[in-house]
């Protein structure tokens, strides 16, 4: 029998997702991670510039322990990448609250899972002249 509800059938044609640009002068890079209890994941980055046109993306499966470490891995992959292409002013956006604080603080990470990650991140972007590190929920 056929729905006549047709939000049902494709719950995601009614949910509007909004994409926050830059500052006119910077580039987004979009992290984001999935993970599940198997420990199996993916990492994925987009980076767009100030007008949403796209520059450059990955996506990748990887194995980790939490989905913390998963988060980490894809703000790493993305800086990487911004790294490789020699952008010079970033935002590196993520809905992983907990990695983006540890990433604004000046405090060594916590979090033993992630710690090592956080830390190679925030070596890596002294190639960057500007970075800001954004959660975006």
């Amino acid at each position: 029998m056929a729905s006549t509800n047709p939000t049902a059938e494709s719950p995601m044609s009614e949910q509007v997702l909004n994409w926050i640009p830059p500052p006119m002068d910077m580039i987004a890079i979009n992290c984001d991670g999935s993970w599940d209890i198997s420990r199996l994941g993916g990492k994925g980055v987009v980076i767009r510039n100030h007008l949403g046109l796209f520059m450059g993306g990955l996506a990748t499966p990887v194995r980790a322990t939490s989905v913390e470490v998963v988060e980490a891995l894809a703000i790493l992959a993305g800086v990487n990448l911004a790294v490789d292409m020699n952008l010079k002013a970033v935002q590196v956006q993520s809905d992983s609250q907990s990695i983006i604080s540890d990433l604004n603080s000046m405090a060594t990470c916590n979090n033993w899972r992630t710690n090592l990650i956080v830390e190679e991140i925030k070596w890596k972007s002294r190639f960057f002249d500007r970075v800001h590190w954004r959660w975006i929920p």
